[in-house]
């Protein structure tokens, strides 16, 4: 209030203390005025920044059509002194309650954690005064101030809950928001049936099952997983989804959802191989194996070692893997001369199957050795030793000599030149060594060793005299020079036989 001289003016309604907040859009001012010397000779009045109004001496003015929020009004009198004085009040329309928003949890929201945290958003054309927040029929309210728009429960059980939030505007006006939710916090349970962690396929089509729950019953379906990438998904009740996978490892991850976006989830590793494998190379085969051989086939791929075998009927044995090679080591040595068959069986890790069968015969051989000495016991080196099969050695400086014989009866023959030619025959059992110890050997007949000397002089002479005369003309030689050689081969075959009917 403002006072010039002896005029006064006080604003009677609305009042100034305690502010007033007003649920109507119009107001009606009232005034008391004095002047204890002069007349009173005009009221001005207006509202906000509007302009002024004049009432004449009417110490009352209604305004109408207000917005909601904060004015002030003001009056303004004079008296015929021309003094004026002046009073203001503010005061506050409030026709329309807060505006109030729940953001989050969204209503019928299903949460998993038992913390929970509501938050809201509120507006008033008077201000927000404060907030009210109830959990379901709790009676104890939570009063915030106007700034918090949001509050935290905790330890909040599963199953469903409300929350009430009010809001107060200045004026007392009241606005109510309510969400309702549910808290879930049990996971649910997930298994993959089928297959078995690290199972192979040997086909590329993979069926993969699982078993899920939830002890909420709120399960609302699967996701599914390959090798890091989301396939598809699978409302409940369905169990198992059917793929066509490629060549290779395969990783399938099932994952369990409920409503509460709770997740349970399982993961099986498999491979797929469609690749039939096939034997490089097997041994032994043929004939003439040794006794102390072992069978050995190599794959093109790894096997798996417990479904792949070998097997020889009659032997025992022990198996070993190196890499892709499988050796048959026998516990004992073959029999010789004896034919066995290899039966193999194999699969690689998925199944794929190969098997194969073959034979082969064990050598029959034995050996025989001795030493060759002359009459005298002393060794002769380079005697031929000869068996009738075509097979052969020469006896080394100390005469001695090993060969190897097939087994049963074997003629062994001893030669060389200038030296008695002697057959001997032997009885061989394979795998075992004949032992002849000493053969003694005797130097031939010397004129039959001179025979044979003189008739391949006598050849030689005759190809040189042939070949001199073509390249240079000579005489004739003497009639007597044929008949000498002539004579000189008469002798040496009578020598020859003479030596024939010595050994007969």
């Amino acid at each position: 209030m403002v006072n010039s001289g002896t005029l006064s003016i006080n604003i009677t309604s609305p009042l100034s203390d305690p502010i007033q907040y007003l649920e109507a859009s119009s107001i009606n001012v009232t005034w008391e005025a004095y002047d204890t010397t002069y007349d009173i000779s005009e009221f001005n009045v207006k509202l906000d920044g509007g302009n002024w109004i004049s009432t004449s001496l009417q110490t009352w003015y209604n305004f109408t059509g207000l917005s909601d929020g904060s004015h002030t009004v003001y009056v303004r009198g004079t008296n015929s002194h021309y003094d004026a004085d002046e009073d203001s009040v503010t005061f506050y329309i409030d026709t329309v309650p807060p505006v109030l928003r729940i953001v989050s949890p969204n209503n019928g929201d299903y949460l998993n954690s038992s913390v929970i945290t509501v938050s809201w958003q509120a507006s008033s054309g008077v201000g927000i005064k404060n907030y009210e927040v109830q959990l379901d029929s709790n009676p104890s309210l939570t009063t915030l101030g106007s700034s918090q728009t949001s509050n935290t429960f905790t330890d909040v059980a599963n199953g469903q809950h409300n929350v009430t939030v009010t809001a107060y505007d200045w004026g007392e006006r009241s606005t109510t928001a309510v969400v309702s939710f549910s808290i879930d916090t049990t996971v649910p349970t997930l298994a993959i049936t089928y297959p078995g962690d690290n199972a192979g396929f040997n086909h590329t089509g993979v069926t993969v099952s699982w078993s899920g729950s939830d002890a909420s019953n709120n399960l609302v379906g699967y996701q599914i997983w390959v090798d890091g990438v989301k396939l598809t998904t699978a409302v409940p009740g369905e169990n198992h989804l059917t793929s066509s996978y490629s060549k290779g490892h395969h990783t399938v991850r099932i994952v369990a959802i409920d409503v509460a976006n709770n997740t349970a989830s399982d993961e099986v590793t498999f491979l797929v191989d469609t690749e039939v494998p096939a034997i490089i190379d097997w041994s032994p085969e043929g004939g003439d194996v040794a006794v102390e051989a072992v069978i050995e086939v190599n794959f093109t791929k790894p096997m798996d070692h417990l479904a792949t075998t070998i097997l020889v009927p009659g032997v025992e044995g022990s198996s070993q893997w190196e890499g892709t090679l499988l050796r048959f080591t026998p516990s004992s040595p073959l029999a010789y001369g004896t034919t066995y068959a290899v039966v193999l069986n194999a699969s690689d890790a998925v199944g794929n199957v190969i098997t194969s069968s073959w034979s082969f015969t064990t050598t029959n051989l034995g050996t025989i050795s001795g030493v060759i000495t002359d009459t005298d016991g002393k060794p002769v080196s380079g005697v031929k030793v000869a068996l009738d099969n075509g097979a052969s050695v020469v006896t080394d400086s100390s005469g001695a000599f090993t060969l190897t014989a097939p087994a049963g009866p074997n003629n062994l023959t001893f030669s060389k030149m200038g030296w008695d030619s002697t057959t001997r025959t032997v009885e061989v059992v394979a795998g075992e060594s004949v032992n002849l110890e000493t053969i003694s050997v005797k130097p031939s007949n010397p004129l039959a060793i001179y025979g044979v000397v003189a008739a391949v002089a006598a050849v030689l002479i005759a190809i040189l005299l042939y070949t001199f005369r073509r390249h240079k003309p000579q005489k004739a030689p003497p009639a007597r020079s044929w008949k000498g050689m002539e004579d000189l081969q008469r002798r040496s075959r009578r020598a020859m036989d003479d030596d024939e009917d010595d050994r007969l």
